[in-house]
């Protein structure tokens, strides 16, 4: 993989995160990890043992960020901001391990359907 500044700043923000004592992992996913162009956003998947106080993500996000949205639980709970140097907008999603665990499980080992993501987290976690 070719050494871009997206993937330098991934990099930065996944140490800031690995520094977090509720943090098992940091995956790399979306465009960055296929065909991104220049334009394209990070998109990190953090999974946690326990959840991560709401002044440590703001902590992380504001760092050095044009704009950013903490614990947006639209979807799942993230984080987004614009990196001030660079302007690569960047997409965290926080997942725990366990619950991550249960939905491999269940599509997996027992193949149970849900409606619209059987197979997405898999994937997500396969490709990231």
């Amino acid at each position: 993989m070719t050494e871009t500044p997206a993937l330098v700043l991934a990099r930065q923000i996944a140490q800031r995160y690995n520094q977090l004592s509720q943090v098992e992992a940091v995956a790399l996913a979306g465009s960055q990890t296929t065909s991104a162009d220049t334009r394209s956003d990070i998109d990190l998947y953090v999974y946690i043992t326990s959840e991560i106080p709401r002044d440590e993500r703001i902590k992380v996000a504001t760092q050095n960020a044009f704009h950013a949205e903490v614990i947006n639980e639209y979807w799942e709970s993230g984080d987004e901001w614009i990196d001030a140097t660079s302007g690569i907008q960047v997409d965290v999603i926080i997942r725990h391990v366990h619950w991550i665990e249960e939905q491999l499980e269940r599509v997996l080992k027992y193949h149970q359907a849900s409606v619209g993501y059987s197979t997405c987290f898999w994937y997500n976690v396969l490709h990231s």
